[in-house]
């Protein structure tokens, strides 16, 4: 007997979308709005700790509130997780063809690449709590970015099947206290107050998991606040001066109330009358001085947060130790590798969670042949793999070279569409003048094979380019070393490649020393020049 899907093949009829009205109605949005509270207002350690205890358990309301309230409220957080959000939504993505396609199935690759780059181009972004929030991929991405600290980020897929056979959807964004994780798997509340939820249709919901970096967010959050409040206290206490008016009258007689009054009249936070003989001792627990005691701590938390998200300290964060830049080499790497892992992250779930069904949607097959590919370009310091790139594709065997297609994928661009303008390099004339001159004196140099006659005006621009062409071949010759160790280091498993690549870096001043004992050089530009130079004394003088 034939499966659903194998009928739904054969006779071309298309499923439909999983779901096409909004689970997470008005009333449920209602019902959040009207019972909102404060959830940080005394959030103390013990209660952290609770609200901490029970998310691994499974109930994410408490410790979601409170991620959302910090993440709006302290600006260190605030500013690192929208510069890590950023970080990827910033870039623009395309749909490729995945990795290992038969020949047979590229004609049904192109289709499926033309489905997914419709889809992703009408597709609407919104959040369910705000629909004033509007926007497209770019918004879904940096909403998807929201698992980085929640460790879930979850969007309502709302199917919108089109009138001319197309598919795109409208992604809801909902926020993580409306779930909870009890069995393991997120099930949605549909009410305020409810502990156990219902089941998220397969294909109706978008989980995109991340790191969770909240939870240690938090826990700095909290060192943090706690001495940022005793500051504050002190500062309170101790940024007015304090009056003491001493006399030596009796209290309740005319002398002593008239003290009492003039103390009363400086306005200040603190103010006393007493007696010659009262004493008044000040007890300095260790907080004389406030910046050596809270800065410090404020000021560690802080450096923590940032490395949670970044990988190392914003240059704001400077340490002062040395140069600005030191250890900037190894902060640029962790960010990288954290691009990676974001990018990484995306990539897949978009994957895994839409692009399969819009192929299955479209054409009955669970296989996609396309999928989305976010578009990093490279770093601005690779004028280094340009070089190198550049050195292999011309020292590359006849036949051989690099692939055009991962060469595009590296660094970061786009092929064009069909139908789009190209560009395209300006073509260079490769043929020889028909005509040489007087050209024996550049043939007995070596330079030239033959001895064509041609205009005298055409002789220069020929000795231009075989020279050209000569120093081409003696360099090819003389970087075959250097080139030698590249495509040895290339071949270095990935977890060896920089480390490989380093290598010839180091060595590469030594190798370039080398060569430069017998620079070719010298030799074929002095032969250029004389050859050009006796053709130009052996040419007629032009008539007046």
């Amino acid at each position: 007997m034939k499966s659903a899907k194998q009928i739904l093949i054969n006779e071309k009829v298309k499923p439909p979308p999983q779901k096409q009205v909004s689970d997470v109605d008005a009333s449920r949005v209602l019902l959040y709005l009207r019972s909102r509270f404060n959830p940080i207002r005394r959030l103390t350690p013990e209660l952290l700790s609770v609200y901490l205890d029970r998310s691994k358990v499974g109930f994410l309301r408490e410790i979601a509130l409170v991620w959302d309230a910090v993440q709006e409220r302290d600006y260190k957080i605030l500013l690192a997780s929208e510069l890590r959000k950023g970080s990827v939504a910033r870039f623009d993505y395309q749909v490729e063809h995945i990795d290992g396609l038969d020949e047979a199935d590229k004609a049904m690759a192109d289709k499926h690449k033309e489905a997914l780059q419709y889809f992703y181009g009408n597709l609407r972004t919104t959040r369910a709590i705000d629909e004033n929030e509007k926007g497209g991929v770019k918004m879904l991405v940096s909403q998807m970015m929201d698992a980085v600290g929640s460790k879930y980020s979850v969007h309502e897929i709302v199917w919108q099947p089109q009138a001319d056979g197309n598919l795109t959807a409208e992604f809801r964004w909902t926020p993580l206290w409306f779930f909870e994780n009890l069995t393991g798997k997120l099930r949605y509340l549909t009410r305020e107050g409810e502990t156990y939820g219902i089941d998220l249709d397969e294909g109706g919901w978008m989980i995109t998991t991340g790191r969770g970096l909240m939870y240690a967010s938090l826990i700095a959050y909290m060192f943090k606040t706690l001495p940022l409040r005793d500051w504050v206290t002190f500062s309170e206490r101790n940024g007015m001066p304090a009056f003491i008016g001493k006399t030596p009258a009796a209290p309740g007689t005319q002398q002593y109330e008239a003290m009492l009054e003039a103390v009363r009249m400086l306005g200040t936070e603190f103010a006393a009358v007493m007696n010659m003989t009262d004493l008044i001792e000040k007890v300095d627990l260790g907080g004389a001085d406030a910046e050596k005691t809270y800065q410090p701590l404020i000021e560690w938390m802080d450096r923590a947060i940032v490395a949670l998200w970044r990988g190392g300290d914003l240059s704001t964060m400077s340490s002062g130790k040395g140069t600005q830049g030191h250890g900037s080499q190894r902060q640029d790497e962790e960010a990288d590798t954290i691009l990676d892992f974001d990018v990484e992250m995306i990539d897949e779930t978009l994957h895994q969670y839409v692009s399969k069904y819009v192929i299955e949607y479209m054409f009955g097959d669970d296989r996609p042949l396309a999928r989305y590919k976010t578009v990093v370009p490279p770093d601005q310091a690779t004028a280094q793999d340009i070089a190198i790139d550049q050195f292999l594709v011309s020292s590359a065997p006849e036949g051989e070279g690099l692939s055009w297609e991962d060469t595009l994928k590296r660094y970061g661009r786009i092929p064009a569409a069909k139908g789009q303008p190209i560009l395209i390099a300006p073509k260079q004339d490769e043929q020889l003048p028909a005509n040489l001159g007087n050209t024996r004196s550049a043939t007995r140099l070596g330079l030239l094979n033959d001895r064509r006659a041609v205009k005298g005006d055409d002789t220069t621009s020929l000795l231009l380019k075989a020279a050209h062409k000569q120093l081409t071949e003696e360099q090819a010759k003389a970087l075959a070393p250097l080139r030698d160790r590249i495509e040895q280091a290339l071949k270095a498993p990935d977890a060896q490649l920089a480390n490989a690549i380093q290598v010839v870096l180091a060595d590469l001043p030594t190798l370039l020393k080398q060569l430069n004992l017998a620079p070719p050089t010298a030799r074929i530009l002095e032969t250029a020049y004389s050859a050009a130079l006796l053709d130009g004394l052996t040419q007629p003088l032009p008539k007046k």
